[in-house]
């Protein structure tokens, strides 16, 4: 008669934690959310940042050699350094455009959208990670960009604190801009359509390359109603130290535009259009 097998010393079962309590806001959906568009900015480093770096170099060249070196936009301020920071947030303001434009559009087409809009996340706080990662990606972009670009243009930055308020301002504009973009475009096609008739003639109409003073009156009038130009003059204010506005109004005007823009996003990724069967 055979003896029964020993008893396996197997080792005791592990106890189940503790449930995950579960908060208002989904803070670990919207860091992942936000690292998951960091690791593919960065990626794509060289694209991102070497690409406005480059171009940005090329601006200010060839109107460095336009200008003489006599000319000044304020006392003691030459036109150099009076255009760099404008394409140096042009650059910063297109990077966060086509974060969020450009990310929507390929998820979209690769048919990876389901599964961020199957999260257990509300849909402001999807909103909430891909903006805040675009404007990352732009103010790291405009970081590099800046010091860069000050290596060959004089730029004392005056006040860093109003250069990074007036940065991250335009930059979540843009990043929503591209956001509504991105949702709206079926294709590439309406990708690049918007690069070319709202990102561009937004960017480059928009202060960066002129004085308000130097347009006729009507240009004057319509330039007060464009929000860009607005972020683009406290940024060079903080870079330089002059501005042409109100530091204060334009604030409050990209403040209430990026408050509208943010409820526009929201809205339309709630609204599953072109982003739901």
């Amino acid at each position: 008669m055979s003896l029964p097998p020993a008893k396996a010393d197997y080792p005791p079962l592990p106890q189940p934690g503790r449930p995950r309590g579960l908060t208002p806001v989904h803070w670990r959906g919207i860091y992942t959310l936000w690292l998951r568009d960091q690791r593919r900015f960065f990626g794509e480093a060289l694209e991102w940042i070497a690409g406005y770096m480059v171009s940005s170099l090329l601006f200010i060249t060839v109107f460095d050699l336009a200008w003489t070196a006599e000319l000044e936009a304020w006392p003691g301020i030459a036109m150099t350094s009076f255009i760099a920071p404008g394409v140096t947030a042009f650059a910063l303001f297109a990077t966060a455009f086509q974060v969020t434009a450009a990310a929507l559009v390929h998820d979209k087409l690769e048919g990876m959208l389901a599964d961020v809009l199957m999260a257990p996340l509300y849909a402001w706080e999807i909103v909430a990670g891909m903006l805040l990662s675009a404007t990352t990606c732009a103010l790291v972009n405009g970081v590099v960009i800046l010091f860069t670009v000050s290596l060959f243009v004089e730029l004392p930055i005056v006040s860093p604190l109003i250069t990074l308020g007036f940065a991250a301002l335009g930059a979540l504009l843009f990043a929503c801009l591209g956001m509504i973009i991105g949702i709206l475009a079926d294709r590439w096609d309406g990708f690049s359509a918007a690069e070319t008739f709202l990102l561009l003639p937004l960017g480059l109409l928009s202060g960066s390359f002129f004085q308000i003073a130097s347009l006729p009156a009507i240009g004057q009038q319509i330039l007060a109603f464009n929000p860009v130009y607005y972020a683009i003059d406290g940024f060079r204010a903080g870079v330089v130290g002059y501005s042409e506005t109100q530091l204060w109004q334009g604030a409050v005007i990209l403040v209430a535009v990026d408050i509208l823009l943010l409820i526009g996003c929201w809205r339309l990724l709630s609204s599953g259009y072109k982003v739901k069967p």
